[in-house]
């Protein structure tokens, strides 16, 4: 199947079975798309992508500055649409299965300057 009908089908089922918002839709879109056109361009149909090909899409966008909040929108986005793939019997598997979302980095903790320091211990 071609990427681009199975992005199709899968839109229509978000819209028609889950009642997916406009805006929701053309986030899917955008992203899945990209995906594809990256893919494409190394000689993969994203429908018929494997694991390794999925990794390498979401590691592409950290390499690209892509912040880890994105690249896991986009996993997201790839995760559901590879489980339509399977469940309506477009693929024998789910390539996203043992694909690790990206860590999210998590802000230092501050430090108390001595004057708050002293004024908690009193």
């Amino acid at each position: 199947m071609r990427a681009s009908l199975a992005i199709e089908n899968f839109l229509e089922m978000m819209s028609a079975e889950r009642g997916a918002a406009r805006n929701t839709l053309e986030s899917y879109r955008r992203d899945l798309e990209a995906v594809a056109e990256a893919m494409a361009a190394r000689g993969v149909n994203l429908a018929e992508a494997g694991a390794d090909h999925v990794r390498s899409a979401i590691d592409a966008m950290a390499a690209e500055g892509f912040a880890a909040t994105s690249q896991a929108r986009r996993l997201s986005a790839l995760r559901q649409f590879f489980r339509f793939l399977y469940s309506e019997g477009y693929r024998q598997d789910d390539p996203t299965g043992t694909v690790d979302a990206p860590k999210k980095q998590k802000p230092l903790p501050k430090i108390m300057s001595v004057e708050n320091v002293t004024r908690l211990l009193d």
